[in-house]
């Protein structure tokens, strides 16, 4: 990993959080103690508002275009983690197949990077366990903690904020931790190779600004138990963990998106339909991985590719002109087309929020961000020329256009430099 990413000037916050996340290496000007700083290269400017994939931008970034590194899943904020516009959440949802679904998500700022004008009062670690079970019952515990309840290793995924943890490499992940009358002990086991789209950071601009994204499990078998109260419950399910960071919150980013994950037969499903912002060209980013999860295998992992495309079809008879359904259309090696389509089971909504401080939406106002069951089908020739298959899984849509136009972003503090 190269030490000098989304460096800075090093602060007294900077180098207390850096040493509670377990390394000196992290922090600026202390990073280069072990020896003399390699000359840097000099690089072709940095690919712009997608995903970079050129040699020079893994290059920028210390990374294999071939390989994901057990330190692509640690902290890699820690050198700016007191910039109030940094963030970083690790995220895992699980499900089985009687439609119990649980998400856990540590991160280092409350809201999941959705508040439109951080502020360092509101920087505090939280974490999240929401469970929603078939019956209709959901338990959770959403709750920030102090910093110094925080640690997170930059080597490999090694979080724990309050109570709870997520710890692993990239074939098997530990998730453990209780507050209240919640908790789990969940193992969640690597059915794929980690997925990461190009480098998996946008740089929205110039190098200045960025948002990353990666799924370390893009599918997985979970087992193990969930507590609630003084119940026990055996889990045994599948699983999806993914990463990302950023100094700029997604709602800026991101005009709109869907993304859906579930298992069908053998297979596993990721697809993503996204749109940038328009100030930064209103990029379209689809995104698909097609996992065989009984052998191992990775048929398909596209993204941004002219093979793939997706197209949305709009729910009709509810006023909010809400896609429910979602196909991709692959072309490329192993030919797939993915069919998407929401049930009427809601397992989450974030309502319409004027602004971020914000508490209550006004009666009536649209949902901004819904969570639906959903169905799925695959058709793809890698299995047999026209095979198909049927399962379930969950769609999410979120409309940050809801939100209003995009705030204007600063210079950022911390800046990517060239290695």
């Amino acid at each position: 990993m190269n030490p000098h990413l989304y460096s800075s000037t090093p602060s007294r916050r900077t180098v207390l959080r850096a040493i509670a996340a377990g390394s000196l290496a992290a922090i600026p000007g202390l990073a280069g103690c072990g020896g003399p700083e390699k000359p840097k290269a000099v690089l072709p400017p940095a690919t712009l508002n997608t995903f970079g994939n050129a040699p020079a931008d893994y290059q920028r970034l210390s990374l294999k275009a071939d390989e994901y590194q057990p330190w692509e899943g640690g902290f890699r904020t820690a050198a700016a983690n007191s910039d109030p516009k940094v963030y970083e959440r690790w995220h895992c949802e699980f499900m089985t197949d009687d439609g119990t679904v649980v998400t856990f998500t540590l991160r280092t700022r409350p809201g999941d990077a959705l508040t439109l004008n951080p502020t360092e009062q509101n920087r505090l670690p939280a974490a999240s366990l929401i469970m929603s079970f078939p019956w209709g019952s959901n338990f959770d515990v959403v709750k920030t903690y102090s910093w110094n309840q925080f640690s997170s290793a930059t080597d490999r995924c090694d979080v724990k904020v309050g109570p709870f943890s997520l710890t692993g490499d990239t074939k098997t992940f530990r998730l453990t931790g209780r507050d209240g009358d919640i908790g789990l002990d969940l193992t969640l086991t690597n059915q794929a190779a980690p997925f990461r789209p190009g480098t998996g950071v946008i740089f929205l601009g110039s190098t200045d600004t960025y948002y990353g994204w990666t799924a370390p499990v893009p599918t997985g078998r979970a087992t193990g138990t969930l507590k609630i109260y003084d119940e026990v419950r055996e889990f045994d399910g599948h699983g999806f963990h993914e990463h990302s960071w950023g100094n700029i919150p997604l709602p800026s980013v991101i005009e709109r998106w869907k993304a859906g994950r579930g298992v069908v037969g053998d297979f596993a499903i990721l697809g993503i339909d996204a749109q940038l912002r328009p100030q930064w060209g209103s990029t379209y980013l689809p995104m698909l991985v097609v996992d065989d999860a009984k052998n191992h295998k990775r048929l398909v992992g596209a993204f941004g590719d002219d093979a793939l495309n997706a197209t949305e079809f709009e729910r009709t008879g509810d006023g909010e002109n809400e896609s429910s359904q979602v196909e991709w259309v692959y072309t490329g090696e192993n030919a797939a087309t993915v069919t998407m389509t929401s049930t009427n089971t809601a397992l989450a909504t974030k309502p319409y929020v004027i602004n971020a401080a914000t508490a209550q939406p006004p009666k009536g106002a649209a949902n901004w961000y819904t969570r639906y069951e959903a169905n799925i089908s695959l058709t793809t020739d890698a299995a047999s020329p026209g095979y198909a298959v049927t399962g379930k899984g969950t769609l999410d849509t979120a409309r940050y256009g809801l939100l209003g136009p995009a705030a204007p972003q600063q210079a950022a503090t911390p800046q990517p430099t060239a290695s």
